[in-house]
């Protein structure tokens, strides 16, 4: 695991790497991922209360993990996930500009799956799965199903 300053040391310029937990090289090439981290109370702006109802914020945003490219977009912090406008940011006139030129994240994570360590498998350990990333992760105060979670994705 790496920090932010991976991309500064190789002369990759990242911006939205300084606002994610942590970011890493893929083993085996050149490629910067982080993961994030996200918000809470999704859907204050419509109504929602914390615990009660939250047919929106159970749900979004959900946390991603980046592979980052020079100079790339991310959305960060007008849009999260897979082009969803952050509440606070819907009603600026480029939203949608914003949104049409966001590089999707590589990976999706439920929302409220705090991802608080990750890596890439950089052996045979498990058949299959090397150069895969393994996270752990915990829940959200705000979520009903909260507890530690883990995956695996390729």
């Amino acid at each position: 695991m790496c920090s932010t300053s991976t991309a500064k040391t190789s002369g990759f310029s990242a911006p939205e790497c300084a606002t994610r937990k942590s970011c890493a090289l893929r083993p085996g090439t050149t490629d910067i991922y982080g993961f994030d981290h996200g918000s809470d109370n999704f859907g204050g702006k419509y109504g929602e209360k914390a615990g009660v109802n939250q047919a929106i914020t159970d749900v979004n945003p959900t946390r991603n993990s980046t592979k980052y490219a020079q100079d790339g977009f991310y959305g960060h912090p007008f849009i999260t996930g897979n082009g969803v406008p952050r509440p606070e940011f819907a009603d600026r006139p480029d939203i949608l500009e914003l949104a049409n030129k966001t590089i999707a994240p590589e990976w999706l994570v439920h929302a409220h799956w705090a991802v608080i360590g990750w890596t890439f498998l950089n052996s045979d350990y498990f058949p299959g799965a090397k150069g895969d990333v393994f996270f752990c992760s915990h829940g959200s105060w705000e979520f009903a199903q909260a507890g530690r979670r883990g995956g695996c994705n390729d």
